[in-house]
């Protein structure tokens, strides 16, 4: 209606750019997806207004956090008003003011998101490839909002985005992975999980790109993993949470191929043996993952066959545990693991193979069911 004048702008802006990520927890709900809707909208009001030299001084800012909230936002409205809302000011203010708008527009669709996956991973980085000034942005709003997210979901897509995101460039990865593990280790949930998540996904991604990791880095790793059980970090709510997310650094941890000790190596192992006599089904499974990797990689067997140490750690351990747990739940996690165990360690002797057939023949029974 004309009555916000052109220089009240330099206060607006920077309000509006903090209402479009407006995102508060009450209780088990969020407050704040309308506030987010409604300054997409002040947003596209925003290009009809005013001319492109008066929005020319603050077009960066509302790019930037227009485009935030049409690729991260948990909302499938939000996402789509601000894609809307970029396309009005891409249309009115001029591919001049908004460089590669088009381009971007073309990608970032009303269609293309509405699947909230494929905007964090596919459309995210095909941004960043139009236009690799958004690179920083993206990369810190990840890490400062949505990895700290109260929603679980959103911190384990965030993670995988940010993986995506610093594989493209992947000379800054180990610094980023550093600057991560004090998150971990905070006072707060969600950003322990968050944390572990994102060093977890970014660091198999680093792996698949070749990089070389020292033996400094990969102890930061294990230290990081050895303090969640000194400072008692799973006991408690969420505890679960991050006990997946520790079974995940582990896998990625063997996938990315570490240089560590075969101290360590069995110290990692006896962590996945505890992850395995938990009451929770997806932790266990994780757990069984992250345990098939390890032995893959790590752990060589000689011609004399593997060592009594690591028969002790792993087959031995399952194959007892399983023989003798009282609780259904410490014996589906023996039974995964002695389901991923690789041949090495199954096929020592045609003793050991009848022995786990003849086992788990038993302990499936319904007359033996716990």
């Amino acid at each position: 209606r004309g009555l916000l004048l052109p220089a009240r702008l330099v206060e607006v802006v920077p309000t509006i750019c903090r209402a479009i990520h407006f995102d508060v927890l009450r209780g088990q709900h969020s407050v704040g997806s309308h506030v987010r809707d409604a300054a997409c909208y002040v947003c596209w009001a925003f290009a009809r207004a005013y001319s492109p030299e008066v929005m020319a001084p603050h077009v960066s800012d509302l790019s930037k956090a227009m485009l935030l909230t049409a690729v991260y936002d948990r909302e499938i409205n939000c996402r789509r008003a601000a894609s809307a809302a970029f396309q009005e000011n891409v249309g009115r203010q001029g591919n001049e003011n908004f460089p590669n708008g088009i381009e971007i527009i073309t990608i970032a669709d009303y269609f293309s998101l509405g699947n909230r996956s494929a905007a964090y991973t596919t459309i995210a980085t095909g941004i960043i490839e139009l236009a690799d000034w958004y690179f920083d942005s993206f990369v810190n709003f990840l890490i400062s909002t949505k990895l700290l997210h109260w929603d679980p979901d959103i911190r384990i897509l965030a993670s995988k985005a940010l993986a995506k995101l610093i594989s493209m460039k992947p000379h800054t990865g180990i610094a980023r992975i550093v600057s991560l593990i004090p998150m971990c280790l905070g006072n707060n949930l969600a950003s322990r999980h968050g944390g572990t998540l994102a060093i977890a996904e970014i660091l198999v991604s680093l792996g698949m790109k070749n990089a070389e990791f020292s033996q400094g880095f990969a102890t930061d790793l294990v230290n990081l993993i050895a303090d969640f059980d000194k400072q008692r970090l799973y006991r408690g709510r969420g505890g679960e949470l991050l006990r997946q997310a520790v079974s995940l650094l582990i896998e990625n941890i063997a996938r990315a191929n570490l240089p560590i000790s075969s101290k360590i190596q069995a110290q990692l192992v006896e962590v996945l043996n505890e992850n395995l006599k938990q009451p929770h089904e997806y932790i266990q499974k994780a757990t069984a993952s992250a345990l098939r990797h390890f032995l893959f990689v790590y752990f060589p067997v000689t011609d004399k066959g593997p060592s009594d140490r690591l028969v002790s750690l792993t087959a031995a351990k399952y194959i007892t545990g399983l023989s003798t747990a009282e609780n259904a739940a410490v014996a589906r996690g023996y039974a995964l693991a002695i389901g991923i165990l690789p041949a090495k360690l199954v096929l020592l002797n045609k003793d050991r193979m009848t022995e786990i057939c003849e086992l788990l023949k038993t302990t499936s029974s319904p007359q033996n069911l716990v």
